[in-house]
């Protein structure tokens, strides 16, 4: 992400906002996106938000915001997103999602995430398996959300 690009939210973050079926850090960080500010004043707005930079990186991913001009071009593919060593890009994007929801309590669904096969039916399974490891030894919100975001982030890449 590029820090003096203009951020707003698409469509699908403006009902994904007012829907509230976000995770709250997410939440947080989409009300900081007006179509005018730049990442880096983004960034300088929100400075006691955690993880606030993983959260709009996530949000973009998500195709909840955008770079002002590309609006319509949101729903695509990042093409920028680079798989870590090993790992398919959505993959790579729903670790992100683990690490970003859990903090620290996210080990156990992003070693699940890696191992899993690069097959949308594997990934969904272990999506939905992941959601019930969180909402027995985390949090039933908590997997909800993961659930929610994973699930669309799968639909992003067909």
């Amino acid at each position: 992400m590029n820090p003096d690009t203009v951020y707003a939210k698409t469509e699908k973050g403006k009902e994904r906002f007012e829907a509230r079926d976000i995770p709250t850090n997410l939440r947080h960080a989409l009300i900081l996106v007006d179509g005018r500010s730049t990442l880096k004043e983004l960034l300088k707005k929100g400075e006691g938000l955690e993880l606030l930079e993983d959260s709009l990186e996530m949000l973009e991913q998500m195709g909840l915001m955008a770079p002002v001009g590309s609006i319509a071009a949101a729903s695509a593919p990042n093409p920028a997103m680079q798989p870590a060593t090993g790992s398919s890009p959505v993959k790579r994007q729903l670790m992100a999602l683990a690490m970003n929801l859990l903090g620290d309590k996210a080990e156990k669904i992003v070693k699940k995430i890696e191992e899993t096969m690069d097959s949308n039916v594997a990934l969904m399974n272990t999506i939905d398996s992941c959601g019930k490891v969180i909402k027995l030894t985390i949090d039933e919100k908590k997997a909800e959300a993961f659930v929610t975001a994973a699930r669309d982030i799968m639909a992003k890449h067909g």
